[in-house]
């Protein structure tokens, strides 16, 4: 095994079985993935491969039991139609994690360092809680945007990427499964509201952004690159959530 893939174990919270790995790792060890850049330099057509296979920890650094910190949702617009079988599917999946990665590293933002947890059409993240909560939405946005354009100008219908983003922030938990608490329920209520997905549909735009209306409300009273201007309120009712989220679409780039 080469130096870059060893494993090494890192005290933290007791991790979960890695069902991506084929084991249960050992209570009270936290396995990290050594990289030689946690932050890879971005190039023009370059190929991010965020997950690199078995033994890639899901939690690559420890995190405290309670964290207050930024949540990022995925999701995969339209992944289980039936023109799509299993080997699009995958494929789709790997594009998914490959745009994320190379929209990180293009805005220098810590991929490595994020608790990522794969949701088969889609994907958790929980940010470091040193990085601010804006740098996930301008540029980062606009980013992840040209990464889809250039990519799905090369791909067929049935591989063409549409992808819906939720941006939220608040506490949350580690425990032996992954993570927990009321902020990622409100985030996985705002990537999923019908609201949401009409809006996306009406903007026949590669990707959709819809942030929490308190992380908003944050973003305007930091300044910074992020411009509000561009954001539309859109009310989410939702089970028993009803509340306002921020929606944000770049321009349609769909045939």
């Amino acid at each position: 095994m080469s130096e870059t893939n060893r494993l090494r174990p890192l005290p933290s919270v007791p991790a979960a079985a890695d069902p991506r790995a084929g084991r249960v790792e050992r209570p009270g060890v936290h396995y990290q993935q050594e990289h030689p850049d946690d932050h890879p330099p971005a190039h023009h057509g370059a190929v991010f491969l965020p997950y690199l296979g078995p033994g890639t920890s899901i939690r690559p650094r420890p995190f405290q039991p309670v964290i207050t910190t930024t949540l990022i949702a995925a999701d995969v617009v339209a992944f289980g139609q039936r023109h799509r079988d299993s080997d699009i599917q995958l494929h789709i999946r790997r594009r998914l994690y490959q745009a994320l990665g190379e929209a990180f590293a293009i805005g220098r933002l810590p991929w490595w360092d994020c608790h990522r947890e794969d949701r088969g059409d889609g994907t958790l993240l929980v940010a470091p809680p040193d990085t601010p909560s804006h740098h996930f939405l301008d540029p980062f946005a606009h980013h992840l945007h040209a990464v889809l354009r250039r990519d799905n100008k090369l791909a067929s219908p049935t591989a063409k990427l549409q992808i819906r983003l939720a941006v939220h922030t608040g506490q949350i938990m580690y425990d032996a499964y992954g993570v927990a608490g009321q902020p990622l329920v409100h985030l996985f209520r705002l990537l999923n509201a019908d609201a949401f997905k009409r809006a996306l549909a009406d903007a026949d735009a590669d990707l959709g952004v819809i942030i929490s209306d308190r992380l908003y409300t944050d973003t305007l009273g930091h300044g910074g690159l992020t411009n509000p201007a561009a954001y539309r309120s859109l009310r989410v009712t939702a089970k028993e959530t009803q509340t306002t989220g921020w929606t944000w679409f770049p321009p349609s780039s769909r045939s």
